[in-house]
This record gives C-alpha cells, structure tokens and sequence, in this order.
C-alpha cells in the first residue's frame, strides 16, 4: 500500500475509534460512505496475513481468523464491523462460532 493510502486508512480508523460515522468521514474527507468501506476493506485484506496452505481443513473459516485476529488485537467487534463493512451482528455471529470451533478442538 502507497504511504497516501497508508495515511488515509489511518486518519479513518482514528475517526473511527473517536466514534465518528462513516457517513460523516466520507463527508470530510470526500468520499461516499461506500468508498470508506472499499478503502477500509483493501486495506484490511492487504494487511492480514495469508494463513499457510494446508492439506488439512483448516479449523477456522479464513473470515473467522480474521475476525479472530483483529479481536486478539484489542478491536472491539464494534470496531471490527466499522473496519470490514459489515453489521455488527456478522461479527458477534462469526465470534461465537470461533469460540464454537474453538472448544470443540480435539
């Protein structure tokens, strides 16, 4: 990612944290609130590791450690949500099945 993209996905997830909308950044910054959630989810899929390829089925989805990952991170799924442009229920719903999958582990 270009040191200017870096700076804008920067400046939007600290509005973020400070409790800002989408709609209201897109509205300063210049951009809908689609084009923050496409910036987010680039930045997003370009940061996450790629998990090793396996022979094996992996244990989590690739959305679920992801999720899983930005938890670890210290996000809040409120913040996950804002982060990946989805509902806040998708998070809560990929969340529970980690902890699912999780416990069920051999």
């Amino acid at each position: 990612m270009n040191p200017e993209r870096t700076k804008l996905v920067a400046t939007i997830e600290a509005l973020l944290a400070e409790g800002w909308s989408r709609r209201a950044i897109g509205s300063k910054l210049g951009y809908t609130e689609g084009g923050i959630n496409s910036i987010l989810r680039s930045a997003s899929a370009s940061s996450e590791p790629t998990p090793p390829a396996s022979s094996e089925t992996p244990l989590l989805t690739p959305r679920q450690q992801q999720m899983a990952a930005l938890l670890a991170r210290g996000l809040k799924p409120r913040q996950i949500a804002d982060r990946l442009g989805v509902r806040i229920q998708c998070v809560h719903a990929h969340l529970a099945n980690v902890r699912k999958r999780l416990e069920e582990k051999p």
